[in-house]
């Protein structure tokens, strides 16, 4: 599972093979399932790691409940 910025989930459906995160039937906004092709070379993972940390300054944190 990949955390993506909101605004560019159409973007990486679109370009790159991956569907939309769904754990509890409902669709999580702003993450998606990478497909194994995806990551099957360590530069390949390495890119996705990337995504995530790029993004992960301006993720906003769960509510506490």
């Amino acid at each position: 599972m990949v955390r993506i910025p909101p605004d560019q989930y159409a973007l990486y459906l679109s370009e790159a093979p991956c569907k939309p995160a769904n754990s509890t039937g409902r669709t999580m906004k702003g993450f998606v399932m990478a497909e194994p092709s995806c990551i099957d070379m360590d530069e390949a993972l390495d890119k996705w790691i990337q995504h995530c940390l790029d993004f992960n300054p301006f993720a906003k944190s769960s509510k506490k409940k």
